[in-house]
């Protein structure tokens, strides 16, 4: 069985609720049988199971299983990258933690999916308050007049796309 094939049980289209019973020569698989496959697959492989079901959408649990679970791997083998060793347990901790929430990421993402600029929140513009000069003045008689508006410039990490 393969695993994308298994999304269709957490939301079917159509239960098939019927009080007939079942062909007893069937060859196919029925709920039972699928759900004690996931058991299995979460007893044996806790991390992959929880990463596939939080890329997947199935619930927002499994996604922060799945970065608890990879922080775990990280703290326990993080001590043998130099870089890592020679930080305070504190300091370590958070940056395990972010590194796992990376990868975490890293791995649903896909060329579909679509994440919204971080610098300029998906409007593609960023809107900054600054002093214009209306009126450069004409010497000491006249001082020159400014005023305060929002201007708006292109994003420059995102080009103005927002994503």
């Amino acid at each position: 069985m393969n695993l994308e094939n298994t999304v269709k049980f957490h939301s079917p289209k159509s239960p098939q609720l019927s009080d007939s019973p079942r062909a007893t020569a069937s060859d196919s698989l029925t709920n039972t049988d699928v759900m004690a496959a996931f058991g299995m697959a979460q007893s044996r492989a806790p991390l992959g199971f929880s990463a596939f079901s939080g890329k997947m959408n199935l619930s927002d649990n499994d996604k922060r299983k799945a970065i608890q679970l990879l922080v775990q791997h990280g703290m326990k083998h993080c001590d043998k990258v130099a870089a890592l060793r020679k930080l305070d347990t504190n300091v370590k901790g958070k940056v395990v933690q972010t590194l796992a929430t990376f990868a975490y990421q890293d791995y649903c993402r896909s060329a579909a999916s679509n994440v919204m600029c971080s610098c300029c929140k998906g409007r593609g513009v960023l809107r900054n308050k600054k002093r214009i000069v209306k009126h450069p003045g004409c010497g000491e008689k006249t001082p020159a007049k400014t005023a305060v508006e929002v201007t708006e410039s292109l994003c420059t990490k995102c080009n103005g796309a927002g994503v």
